[in-house]
């Protein structure tokens, strides 16, 4: 049995009905604080000067400049990472990023006037006076939002889980714990769904922590590689684990395996654009969905979609759906059986359909709700193989990809990866492209993916 005693300063997830307490929330809140006194303090630093110097603001100077200064500051402090949950817990580090954002956004202004040439609209001492404000109302402002933004987290930023697999664990204030054993995990030998059951147990933690004997360690560490969270193992252990950090939780020290790919202004900014190119999509190509839907219907009995349990975000299951392209008798639920260039158990529709990807279209819905992404690893079904092999027994960094939401399309997709897996080298090129994307994200190559997409949207191996 596991050595522990709970307390009231941790809390049993798997018990408790309320599961993690998710932190977000509170975080954001403090975020959209700072920002707020992050403006005030810009327009008070350029409109004071303009009413001293000027006069009424109308007038136009001090309310250019602010109107200028704003939204480039507000672009690069995003990208400097100055709203980030770091900068809650260490109030330096936040006014040392907010002020070089500012310093940014203020060379891009005086840039910008030249550019136009509209130095009839800034006033040299508004502008000087204005940065030399700035440069002291931020910091204080800044000091002025720690006290109030640690009342409102009480000192926790993150919900921090710790998985107790075979040894001892003495838990720290605000540990939620979880025990594998009590719900049948194991992660030495499990499928999707125990693996979707778990995931299930850590929505909501922003940092995981497994403590587990030394010969455990690999199989947590792949298992926590595989989750968009920070994953540690407390151990003093340093080798052939993929370890990107050390830290400390309490008096143990943990090694850092796994982070989250993105962060939160990343992920806000990667699901506006599916919203965006979604929605832009279903609307000009619902003629096409429509015709689709018609034929479907037409041409063999049964239900239009075709839906499927897909493996997502985090390895939890979700229903993925397509336009039913086999008769309804034939459909192979799970995905056992390849299709076959000239398979009978595609339609004559499925085949049209198959071969420049319409049947892939109802997914748009599926990034709507938000199982899916426009772009990201593509999903695959539960008991897809590649040369007799289930996928994540052909190689062990397999997990690795549900660290973010799968995709429509993806960098494996553009590269020409596409269709079925007879051989496990069909595999491990898909995979190492998703690796690639996972490691070099950014929403630029987002946009690049999608416009590159409909090159391949018939491919030779879509049958």
């Amino acid at each position: 049995m596991n050595n522990v005693t709970l307390d009231l300063a941790a809390t049993d997830v798997a018990a408790s009905p309320g599961g993690v307490v998710n932190r977000q929330g509170l975080r954001i809140m403090c975020y959209l604080l700072l920002m707020a006194m992050d403006l005030t303090a810009l327009a008070l630093a350029f409109l004071v000067p303009h009413l001293l110097y000027i006069g009424p603001i109308w007038s136009g100077h001090g309310v250019v400049m602010t109107i200028t200064v704003i939204p480039l500051f507000i672009g690069v402090s995003l990208s400097h990472h100055a709203y980030r949950f770091d900068v809650l817990i260490d109030t330096r580090t936040g006014i040392a990023r907010v002020l070089r954002s500012f310093l940014f956004a203020a060379v891009a202004t005086i840039l910008i006037a030249y550019a136009m040439k509209a130095g009839a609209s800034f006033s040299r001492f508004v502008f000087l006076s204005g940065v030399g404000g700035a440069l002291f109302t931020l910091p204080i402002f800044r000091w002025a939002s720690a006290k109030f933004i640690r009342r409102i987290l009480a000192g926790m930023p993150y919900s921090v889980l710790v998985v107790v697999d075979d040894m001892p664990y003495t838990p720290e204030p605000g540990d939620f714990l979880l025990f594998p054993e009590k719900f049948g995990f194991d992660p030495a030998s499990f499928g999707p769904y125990e693996l979707d059951a778990f995931a299930a147990h850590m929505r909501s933690a922003d940092r995981a922590l497994v403590a587990c004997s030394p010969d455990r360690y690999a199989l947590w560490a792949s298992i926590l590689k595989g989750l968009a969270i920070q994953g540690e193992i407390v151990t003093d252990a340093n080798k052939g684990l993929g370890i990107i950090g050390l830290h400390w939780h309490g008096k143990m020290q943990t090694i850092q395996v796994s982070a989250r790919p993105m962060q939160l202004t990343d992920r806000l900014l990667k699901r506006l654009l599916d919203l965006v190119v979604a929605s832009i999509a279903i609307v000009l190509l619902s003629p096409v969905l429509l015709a689709a839907a018609i034929a479907i219907r037409l041409e063999s009995r049964g239900p239009i979609l075709f839906i499927q349990a897909r493996v997502g975000r985090d390895n939890r299951l979700f229903k993925m759906y397509k336009f039913r392209s086999m008769y309804t008798e034939k459909c192979d639920v799970d995905a056992g059986q390849l299709t076959l260039r000239n398979d009978v158990r595609v339609t004559r529709v499925g085949q049209l359909i198959r071969r420049v990807s319409i049947d892939e279209l109802p997914q748009l819905f599926n990034v709507v709700k938000g199982d899916m992404s426009m772009v990201g690893p593509r999903p695959h079904a539960l008991s897809a193989k590649a040369a007799d092999k289930l996928y994540w027994d052909v190689d062990p960094r397999y997990r690795h990809r549900h660290s973010i939401k799968p995709g429509i399309t993806g960098l494996a997709q553009v590269r020409g990866h596409r269709g079925n897996t007879e051989r496990t080298e069909d595999l491990t090129n898909r995979l190492q492209a998703d690796l690639e994307y996972l490691a070099n994200w950014s929403i630029w190559r987002d946009i690049a993916i999608i416009f590159q997409t409909l090159g391949v949207l018939r491919h030779d191996n879509a049958f």
